[in-house]
C-alpha cells in the first residue's frame, strides 16, 4: 500500500483503461461505481483485468476517486468485500423499487432481527410521507441526497439521509446510501428545547411565550385572551441578605407554584429577573376572574427555603381582551406592565 501512495493511478493501469477512466472523469464523475468493461489482455498492475469500478468516496468530505481493478474470474469479490464489511447502510433498488441487495449494515440498521431486506419494496421500509419524494428521486434517474423518513424493524420511526444515485445500466435502477439521523435529530431537539426555556426555572422563556400569546391570537375558536404581568414585592432584600441562591430557590418554588396553578388553563413564562408572564384562555367575560384566583393560589402560602419562611408578595397587572379584530398581543403585554407598574 505504501509504495502505491501518492502515485498516478495511470501508473497502475493500461493505456485503454486509461483512457476509459479519463473520458469518465471528462463527462462528470458519477456519484456511484460504474463498469468499464476491459479487454481480458489488459494489464491492470500486472494481472489480467476485465472489470475497472470508478466512483466517488461517499463521503462528501473526501471526493476522492475510487478505481477497482478485478482480475479476470475473480467476479465482483474484492469490490462487493468492501460494500459487506464497510459500516454505512447501502441499498440496491430496482426500477420497480423492490430491493435486490442490502448490505450487513443496512440490514442491521432496517431489518427486523436480521431478518433480509432483499426482496421488499423500498416503499415498505419508508414512511407514507417520504415514499413519494424518494420514489420520484430514484425515477429522475439524478444523483440526489434528501431526508426522509424510514421504517426499521418493528415498525421504528427512524430519520434519515438517503444519498440516491441511478445505476448506470441497462436495467435501470439505484443505490442508496444511508445516514440514521436519529442522534443528530435527538440533539437538534435538545438545542431547541433550551431556546424555549428559561435555564433557572424550567418555564418558557419570553421569545416562547410571544411565539404563544401571538397563536392564541390568531386562533379562530372564540376566547378571551387575559394575559398578567407580575412582579414579585421585596425580592431585592432576599438576594441581597441571604444570597443569589437563596433567592434562585425561592423563584424556583414560586415558578413551580405559578405552572401549578396555572395547570392546562394556560402558559407561565419568566420575563426575566423576578418578574413573570402568564396568559390564560377562557369563555369570553370570565378570564379576569379566573386568572386572579389561580395566581391567588400561587402566593396563598409563605415560601420555605432552607428552614426559613418567606411571605412573598407579588404586584399584578392584568390585561385582557374579547374582540378579535383588535387583539394585538405586543400593547396587551404593554397594557399588562404598565397596570402592574400602578398596582405597585
Amino acid at each position: 500500500i505504501q509504495d502505491l501512495m501518492r502515485r498516478s493511478a495511470a501508473t497502475c493501469l493500461s493505456p485503454e483503461l486509461v483512457d476509459a477512466v479519463q473520458r469518465h472523469v471528462l463527462d462528470g464523475l458519477p456519484a456511484h461505481p460504474v463498469e468499464i468493461p476491459g479487454d481480458p489482455h489488459h494489464l491492470v498492475g500486472g494481472h489480467p483485468s476485465a472489470v475497472v469500478l470508478v466512483g466517488t468516496a461517499p463521503d462528501p468530505d473526501q471526493q476522492f476517486l475510487l478505481v477497482h481493478a478485478q482480475r479476470a474470474g475473480d467476479g465482483d469479490g474484492p469490490f462487493r468485500s468492501m460494500i459487506e464489511r464497510t459500516e454505512a447502510p447501502f441499498l440496491a433498488v430496482g426500477p420497480d423499487l423492490v430491493v435486490g441487495y442490502a448490505n450487513p449494515a443496512a440490514t442491521h440498521l432496517l431489518g427486523d432481527d436480521g431478518r433480509s431486506l432483499t426482496g421488499l419494496d423500498l416503499r415498505a421500509l419508508l414512511s407514507s410521507d417520504s415514499a413519494p419524494e424518494v420514489a420520484a428521486a430514484i425515477s429522475s434517474g439524478s444523483a440526489t441526497a434528501l431526508r426522509a423518513a424510514m421504517i426499521a424493524g418493528g415498525g421504528r420511526r427512524l430519520p434519515a439521509e438517503i444519498s440516491i444515485a441511478a445505476l448506470d445500466n441497462e436495467l435501470g435502477g439505484a443505490v442508496l446510501s444511508i445516514r440514521d439521523l436519529t442522534a443528530q435529530q435527538r440533539h437538534e431537539q435538545e438545542l431547541a428545547g433550551r431556546s424555549a426555556v428559561d435555564s433557572l426555572t424550567g418555564l418558557a422563556n419570553r421569545q416562547t411565550f410571544a411565539a404563544h400569546i401571538h397563536e392564541v391570537a390568531a386562533s379562530p375558536e372564540s376566547t378571551e385572551l387575559t394575559v398578567a404581568f407580575l412582579d414579585l414585592d421585596n425580592f431585592k432584600p432576599i438576594n441581597d441578605l441571604l444570597g443569589h441562591d437563596t433567592g434562585d430557590l425561592v423563584l424556583q418554588t414560586i415558578a413551580k407554584r405559578l405552572d401549578h396553578a396555572l395547570g392546562d388553563h394556560g402558559l407561565v413564562a419568566r420575563f426575566g429577573g423576578d418578574e413573570f408572564v402568564v396568559a390564560a384562555s377562557a369563555p369570553p367575560g370570565t378570564g379576569h376572574a379566573e386568572l386572579e384566583y389561580l395566581l391567588g393560589l400561587a402566593f396563598a402560602d409563605p415560601v420555605g427555603v432552607e428552614g426559613k419562611q418567606f411571605t412573598i408578595t407579588v404586584s399584578v397587572g392584568i390585561a385582557s381582551t374579547a374582540d378579535r379584530e383588535r387583539m394585538r398581543p405586543e400593547a396587551m403585554l404593554k397594557a399588562a406592565d404598565i397596570a402592574m407598574y400602578e398596582a405597585k
